[in-house]
């Protein structure tokens, strides 16, 4: 199987995506009052909806170092994984992104961060119902409601990882408060099966062939849903994930682009896998 919608870490050689994290996600409620009333009367009295979600949070991740606290969310990386992550040691990691001056990134290491990235899950607040804060008043609101957004390891379940969410974030609610949480869409992630000695050749000729440079294995942090789809359905096929977007070519931005000498790279090495494959395919 060819897969041609991922990316790669540079423009110097072929990249195979090894594997994608899933997402598990949901709205996380918090009700105090029957309604809301002026922060000068009610401040000291009623616990603030938003502090009560401060403290919902910190059960599921570290807010210091970022670690998710989910044990459902964890799985141990395979050690083949950790031998092609070693690539990650000769790639600026940190700078596909578009840090601010002097921002860190969560790790310094860019094998670590590689990790981080597409084998541990991480925790995002991607929405909330706060007013905007040219109309906001003293005010102490009922309601607090914040969008999560749970990535989760390639070999994790998305279902289970956000039901063991839904628990601890609702069991024994700080003053009472009544807390809920709706389960929004999970997708489990996927990763490919090791390569097959004759397709790890093929990639590393063919990579070599247009690059003059070894291939490397990468995971992604995003999903491809049908990619684990097509992994389930064809448990023994080899699959090859492989595309154009590098770095910097900022997919469905407004300034999105190719690279054209690797996009030509890439397509004379993907030729190359699919001549070795049919001289490894069985003949009737």
């Amino acid at each position: 199987m060819i897969c041609l919608d991922s990316g790669s870490m540079n423009y110097d050689q072929l990249w195979a995506t090894t594997s994608l994290r899933g997402v598990a996600s949901g709205v996380l409620k918090i009700h105090t009052l029957k309604e809301s009333m002026h922060s000068g009367v009610g401040g000291g009295v009623v616990p603030d909806t938003f502090r009560v979600a401060r403290i919902l949070l910190d059960r599921i991740e570290d807010s210091v170092t970022g670690e998710v606290k989910i044990p459902e969310a964890h799985c141990e990386i395979p050690a083949h994984v950790l031998k092609a992550n070693e690539v990650m040691s000769t790639i600026d990691y940190k700078g596909q992104y578009a840090f601010l001056p002097n921002v860190s990134a969560e790790a310094t290491s860019s094998c670590e961060l590689a990790l981080r990235n597409c084998w541990k899950p991480s925790l995002t607040v991607v929405g909330a119902n706060l007013p905007d804060c040219k109309i906001a008043g003293n005010v102490i609101r009922q309601e607090t409601a914040v969008k999560l957004s749970l990535r989760t390891p390639p070999i994790v379940d998305a279902n289970k990882a956000c039901d063991a969410m839904h628990k601890i974030l609702v069991a024994n609610p700080p003053y009472g408060a009544h807390v809920e949480f709706v389960p929004d869409a999970c997708g489990s992630g996927c990763a490919t099966p090791e390569l097959a000695p004759w397709l790890s050749r093929a990639l590393e000729e063919g990579s070599k062939l247009a690059f003059n440079k070894t291939y490397g294995c990468m995971g992604m942090g995003g999903s491809i849903p049908f990619i684990g789809m097509l992994i389930q359905t064809y448990p023994k096929a080899q699959f090859v994930v492989t595309g154009v977007l590098g770095p910097k070519s900022n997919a469905h931005g407004p300034d999105e682009f190719l690279h054209i000498p690797y996009v030509k790279g890439v397509t004379l090495g993907v030729a190359r896998v699919l001549g070795d494959h049919f001289v490894h395919t069985p003949k009737a």
